[in-house]
């Protein structure tokens, strides 16, 4: 959370701190992207505690040991899941759109060949999405979903809160897709939305069975929610050709009719 606050914080004034007054634009670009890096480390950072342990070196017979794992609280993972939940639609996964213009390679780029005009312009959208990308894998690593179903199950065991693989998964794909109210959405939570549904469908299948019935019941719901916000007539062109292919490929891989 500090992480993405301070990447919001640096947003005004990058542009003084980065070009000079006769410079070229190419380092405002570094200075963005720097932020964008830094802001998007904490997603995957911040899933170290989803499903982790506090490790000891402890041997047997030392005074007061613990065990050789014991588990990060609950409460501490769901603070952790706060967190991830600000990198993915936060207001600092996204630069602000006046930045762009600005946000410009070197008008020279070299190759093997030479020097030479290259593109210059930044894809912002497959930047961002990227970085997105990468906070899901991590929390969604096979290993770690196995881990958070055995840490429930001890914790509860225990009489302790238990952080599950149900509230993780829900937390999640709520914040994605609006807590199911479908709403017109720009091109970067549009690229989210995709990105998660094509995970749903073959990224984590054959993990764990819990895992495949949170998906294929969330596909599910997906569905409907998608035909219902199909029928209002709010949604623009490219919302709506959003809406009806997400439908679309979820129908043909869940073989609905």
């Amino acid at each position: 959370k500090d992480r993405a606050a301070l990447g919001v914080s640096l947003w005004d004034g990058m542009m003084d701190r980065t070009v000079n007054e006769g410079e070229a634009w190419g380092d405002y670009l570094g200075g963005v992207a720097t932020i964008m890096h830094e802001t998007s480390r904490g997603g995957p950072y911040l899933a170290k505690f989803i499903g982790g342990h506090d490790m000891s070196r402890a041997h047997r017979g030392d005074p007061n040991a613990p065990a050789p794992i014991s588990l990060i609280p609950a409460q501490k993972q769901r603070e952790a899941l706060d967190g991830i939940i600000e990198t993915l639609v936060g207001e600092s996964v996204v630069p602000n759109p006046e930045a762009y213009p600005y946000m410009v390679r070197s008008f020279w780029a070299f190759s093997m060949e030479g020097r030479g005009f290259g593109p210059i312009n930044y894809e912002i959208r497959n930047a961002v999405l990227s970085r997105r990308a990468m906070t899901l894998l991590t929390l969604f690593d096979g290993d770690r979903m196995m881990r958070i179903q055995d840490n429930a199950w001890l914790a509860t065991s225990q009489g302790d809160d238990a952080l599950t693989l149900e509230e993780v998964f829900s937390t999640i794909h709520g914040a994605i897709w609006e807590e199911g109210a479908l709403v017109p959405s720009d091109g970067f939570d549009r690229d989210l939305q995709s990105f998660w549904v094509t995970f749903l469908l073959f990224g984590g299948f054959g993990t764990t069975s819990d895992y495949d019935a949170l998906a294929i019941t969330a596909l599910l719901d997906l569905h409907e929610d998608l035909t219902q916000a199909l029928a209002s007539e709010e949604l623009d062109g490219m919302n709506r050709a959003h809406f009806r292919a997400t439908r679309h490929t979820i129908a043909q891989a869940l073989e609905l009719h």
